[in-house]
């Protein structure tokens, strides 16, 4: 059996598919095409010249060994714990920066309230962990925990508190 150099197996390639990155649909400008196994051997892909597509080398280092999806897109990479810790701490900063100051987001108004300052009416409508109250610790009346926000507790104005203890 006839072994096929590399060249021949590209100029296949380019006859089947084109003579561009199969991954990002550019054409070879400077650098030279790179076979990849379009599904990766890793997971079962054969060598056949149908599994083989040609694309640029940082597209195929890219796409490492990720299974594409059914539409050609290649599936986003597994994040680790740094990445995935950094992505909530900034998602955080950002809760953080939209909170009202005044009422935090309608925590510290009483019923039927409404804040002068965001608009938010009385109660979380969103409840970020950072602004949570344990029921035990909430007073509920400034603050707010799970036993407020469900109607469990009814909310006491301040006057009502002072009048009836």
């Amino acid at each position: 059996m006839k072994t096929i150099s590399k060249q021949e197996v590209i100029s296949i390639i380019k006859n089947r598919d084109g003579d561009f990155c199969f991954i990002c649909k550019k054409e070879f400008i400077e650098e030279p095409p790179t076979i990849d196994h379009w599904i990766p051997k890793a997971h079962g892909g054969k060598d056949d010249v149908e599994n083989l597509r040609i694309t640029h080398r940082k597209c195929n280092t890219e796409k490492a060994d990720r299974i594409p999806n059914e539409d050609g897109t290649i599936p986003e990479k597994n994040l680790t714990n740094m990445q995935r810790y950094n992505l909530k701490k900034e998602h955080k900063k950002k809760l953080k920066e939209k909170v009202c100051h005044i009422c935090e987001n309608g925590r510290k108004l009483k019923k039927y309230d409404t804040c002068r300052v965001c608009g938010s009416e009385a109660g979380p409508k969103h409840a970020p962990h950072y602004l949570k109250r344990p029921a035990n610790l909430c007073d509920h009346n400034l603050n707010w925990c799970w036993a407020c926000s469900i109607g469990i507790v009814n909310r006491k104005s301040t006057l009502d508190n002072l009048l009836t203890g």
